[in-house]
């Protein structure tokens, strides 16, 4: 696969899955495959019920996110710096791929589009 200059991306940084009690499905990750719950959201949360979980807390802040609510569901991918983030969101501008928000995580910033079938990415 060709890589453009600039756009290198690090790989996967986090999956974003649908559960429909994202606590309940958090304890599942903790108890079968040894992850720490790193964070999460009561149902009356803007986002509506979250859980955050890490197998590597004090590396990644989270690789599984679980959301009640399906219109969350993504992968994110991962940039080095924000020298490589601002080809990536010049690639998707250029192609004319809607961008559907851009949130500052505080630790990081992002944007979010949808590839041709409607799956939600992160980067």
């Amino acid at each position: 696969m060709r890589k453009q200059a600039g756009c290198r991306n690090t790989g996967i940084h986090h999956v974003g899955l649908r559960a429909t009690n994202p606590a309940a499905s958090a304890e599942f990750y903790r108890d079968v495959l040894g992850m720490e719950i790193v964070g999460g959201t009561a149902p009356d949360h803007p986002l509506g019920a979250t859980a955050f979980l890490s197998s590597r807390p004090d590396e990644e802040s989270h690789e599984i996110a679980l959301f009640a609510d399906p219109a969350f569901v993504h992968i994110a991918f991962k940039v080095s710096s924000l020298a490589e983030f601002r080809p990536f969101h010049a690639r998707v501008v250029e192609k004319n791929i809607p961008i559907k928000f851009v949130f500052n995580h505080r630790a990081s910033f992002a944007f979010y589009f949808d590839d041709p079938d409607g799956n939600m990415i992160e980067v």
